[in-house]
C-alpha cells in the first residue's frame, strides 16, 4: 500500500536572508552611503548603518511556497538627530522581476529621530495580498541626504507570511478619524510615527473601531499592534480592549484586556509599539471592537498611531506572560518578579539583576512539525554606573520531543539594550520568527538568560504564537 504522505505545509519562516546583517551586506543590494556597523546593534553584533548621505538598501525576497498570503513586516530603527526621512516599500515582482504592484509603502518622518526622541523604534506593518503572478517581494529602505554626521541604523528585519491583511480601516489615521469613534480625540498631523496622521487625544479619552470579522474562520485569534506616545511629563493610564460583538452589536466577552500603567510612557516622548494576541473569538462573534481608553490628570496630549488587527493561527501560548502571577509557570534562577509602575504592560515584570540569571518556560505544541512561531517581548535596562555597557539577553527557542529530549534550536539571538539611569530607562521591543519545528516536536522551551554585567534587566509581556 502507498504510504500516507504528510500534508504539505506552506512556507512560514522569515523570508529575509541575513535579516540582522551578521553576514554584512552579502545578501543585500545597496546604493549610496551604506555600511554595516557594530556600534549599537539591536540584535546580534551588527546592524545596517545608513550614513548622512542619500542611501538605499534592498533585497528581492522569494515568495516560493507563500501562496497568496499577505506578509507581516517588522524592523528596528535607531536614528540620530538630523537624520533624514526614511521610506520603506514592499514591491511585488513577477518571475522576470517586473513590477506588479506595491504591497506596502511606509513613510517615517525625520522627527522620529531627533533630540530626546532618539530611542530605538520597532515597527510593525502588514502588506496587502500579493498578486497571483508574484514571485518576489522587493523590500526597499531608502533615505535622502541628512545633516552632517547623521545616521539611521536598521536591524532585525522580518518579512513572514500571516493569515490575513490588516482588518482595521484607516489604521494610520491618514484620513483623520474617519472610520473611528472618538471621544476627546481629534486628528493630528504634527508628529506621526508613520505616514502623515495620528489620533490626538486631549485629556481623558476613548477611541474605538468595530472591525468586521464574520468573514474570518470561527474561533480565530487575532494579533493586535499599536503605537503610543505622550509628549508631556504626565502620568497616563491606558486600557486597550478587544471586545467580541454579536450581530446585534452586543458585547459577548472580552478577547483582550491590555493595561499600560501610568508611568510606563512617562520618560519617553518617542512612540512605543505594542504587540498582543487575543483569545479565540467565540461562536457568534461578528465584529471585534478595538477600544483605547486613557486617563490622566488635567489636559494632556496623547497620541495613537499604526493600529493593526489581523487573523493568526493561535492565541498566546505563554502562561503568565506578563508576570502578573509572580513567576508562576516559569522556571527561574536569580530572577524575581517586581511590582513596577513603569511596567510595559500590567503591574509586574521579571527582574534580572546585574549578577545575571535565567528564566524559562516549556510550552506544549500541537501539530508543530513544519510550523514556525513568532516570539516577541519587551526589555529595559538600568544601571547606576555612568558608562555602563549595553545589557545583553540571550533568547532561545528549543524544540522538545515527547520524552523531554531537546531536538534542536528553533531560534537563538542576542538582544541588546542601551543602558541608562533608572529614571530615564525606556522599553525596547523585540520580535523574531523561529525556523520550522522538526518532526517529533511536542513542545517549545522558551529560554532567556543574562550573563553578569554592569546593568540589570526587566523583561515583560512575552508572546509566543503562530502567524
Amino acid at each position: 500500500m502507498p504510504r500516507n504522505k504528510a500534508p504539505r505545509l506552506n512556507v512560514c519562516r522569515n523570508l529575509v536572508l541575513d535579516h540582522s546583517f551578521e553576514e554584512g551586506l552579502r545578501n543585500w543590494g545597496v546604493s549610496g552611503d551604506v555600511t554595516y556597523y557594530s556600534g549599537q546593534p539591536f540584535t546580534g553584533n551588527q546592524s545596517l548603518h545608513m550614513n548622512s548621505g542619500a542611501a538605499s538598501l534592498f533585497q528581492n525576497v522569494s515568495l516560493a511556497g507563500v501562496g497568496r498570503r499577505p506578509l507581516f513586516l517588522s524592523f528596528n530603527v535607531r536614528g540620530s538627530q538630523g537624520a533624514a526621512d526614511l521610506i520603506v516599500d514592499v514591491i511585488w515582482l513577477d518571475r522576470s522581476l517586473r513590477v506588479l504592484g506595491v504591497g506596502q509603502h511606509m513613510y517615517i518622518g525625520a522627527e522620529n529621530f531627533t533630540g530626546e526622541l532618539n530611542a530605538p523604534l520597532t515597527f510593525f506593518e502588514i502588506t496587502d495580498l500579493p498578486p497571483t503572478q508574484a514571485a518576489y517581494a522587493k523590500l526597499v529602505f531608502s533615505k535622502q541626504e541628512g545633516a552632517v554626521d547623521s545616521y539611521i541604523d536598521i536591524d532585525q528585519v522580518i518579512l513572514a507570511p500571516i493569515h490575513s491583511i490588516n482588518l482595521v480601516q484607516n489604521h494610520g489615521f491618514e484620513r483623520g478619524l474617519l472610520m473611528w469613534n472618538p471621544t476627546n480625540f481629534i486628528a493630528g498631523f504634527s508628529f506621526p510615527l508613520e505616514g502623515g496622521g495620528f489620533a490626538r487625544g486631549q485629556g481623558d479619552g476613548l477611541l474605538t473601531q468595530d472591525v468586521y470579522i464574520a468573514n474570518q474562520p470561527p474561533r480565530s485569534s487575532y494579533l493586535l499592534s499599536f503605537a503610543l506616545s505622550i509628549p508631556e511629563a504626565v502620568a497616563v493610564e491606558t486600557t486597550v480592549r478587544v471586545q467580541w460583538l454579536n450581530s446585534d452589536g452586543t458585547v459577548i466577552s472580552d478577547g483582550l484586556v491590555f493595561f499600560i500603567p501610568s508611568a510606563s510612557l512617562l520618560n519617553r516622548q518617542a512612540y512605543l509599539t505594542y504587540v498582543a494576541v487575543t483569545s479565540p473569538a467565540p461562536l457568534g462573534a461578528v465584529r471585534a471592537r478595538i477600544r483605547f481608553e486613557n486617563q490622566g490628570a488635567g489636559l494632556f496630549e496623547y497620541r495613537i498611531d499604526q493600529v493593526l488587527f489581523a487573523r493568526i493561527s493561535l492565541s498566546n501560548l505563554v502562561q503568565n506572560s506578563s508576570f502578573e502571577n509572580d513567576l508562576t509557570s516559569w522556571d527561574s534562577d536569580g530572577v524575581s518578579a517586581t511590582n513596577m509602575p513603569t511596567a510595559y504592560e500590567g503591574s509586574w515584570v521579571a527582574s534580572i539583576p546585574a549578577t545575571g540569571g535565567s528564566l524559562s518556560q516549556q510550552v506544549p505544541l500541537l501539530r508543530a512539525t513544519g510550523r514556525c512561531y513568532l516570539l516577541s517581548f519587551a526589555l529595559k535596562a538600568t544601571s547606576e554606573e555612568e558608562e555602563a555597557a549595553d545589557a545583553v539577553l540571550l533568547a532561545r527557542v528549543i524544540w522538545v520531543d515527547r520524552f523531554g529530549r531537546e531536538l534542536g534550536l528553533g531560534l537563538g539571538f542576542v538582544a541588546r539594550v542601551g543602558v541608562t539611569e533608572s529614571e530615564d530607562a525606556t522599553w525596547s521591543v523585540f520580535a523574531a520568527i523561529t525556523e520550522p519545528a522538526p518532526p517529533g516536536t511536542v513542545a517549545a522551551k522558551l529560554q532567556f538568560s543574562m550573563p553578569e554585567s554592569s546593568a540589570s534587566l526587566e523583561l515583560d509581556h512575552v508572546v509566543f504564537t503562530r502567524l
